[in-house]
């Protein structure tokens, strides 16, 4: 059941055709981190949802999802000022991605946001593996970049982003 409620929330959240996944947790070569940072915990609104950060999971609470990081599918890692929580799915082959970077009360949340006509312009930077559904259509695009590459994916416009504010 909470695969179900994670896959929903995650195909809601992407409201794309296609996913942007990643073969191996990102960004490739930095360490796994057990917890949150102490100066993240706490609660998050946004026009559209509630965050509640604990020093060991995530609440989404319009979609009752929780992300414990004690999980095997999951990994977060720091990459800057970026906290990157990694997802990979049951049934799935290849990672997805949350972003978040904390600038005083305001979290930005960053997740990739592509179509199907976004390929060529991934192909000038990465090369690009497809993933299939059972259905044989598309499912995501699958890209490896390297930590220099990761940093101006987080730039582009193959990410969307949604802010939240600390509440006190």
């Amino acid at each position: 059941m909470r695969s179900i409620i994670v896959f929903i929330w995650i195909t809601f959240l992407f409201s794309s055709c296609v996913d942007l996944g990643f073969d191996t947790p990102q960004p490739e070569g930095y360490p796994d981190i057990a917890l949150f940072p102490t100066e993240w915990l706490g609660t998050y609104i946004s026009d559209e949802d509630t965050l509640v950060i604990k020093p060991y999971s995530v609440l989404v609470e319009k979609d009752s999802v929780y992300f414990n990081l004690n999980a095997e599918n999951l990994v977060l890692r720091k990459f800057q000022n970026w906290y990157i929580l990694n997802l990979k799915e049951p049934e799935k082959d290849y990672w997805t991605v949350f972003c978040a970077r904390l600038k005083g009360d305001k979290l930005t949340v960053k997740v990739p946001s592509i179509d199907e006509d976004d390929k060529k312009a991934l192909e000038k930077q990465f090369e690009v593996n497809e993933s299939y559904n059972s259905n044989g259509n598309v499912d995501a695009y699958i890209i490896h970049p390297t930590p220099k590459q990761w940093k101006k994916l987080l730039k582009s416009k193959f990410f969307s982003s949604n802010n939240y504010v600390r509440q006190r």
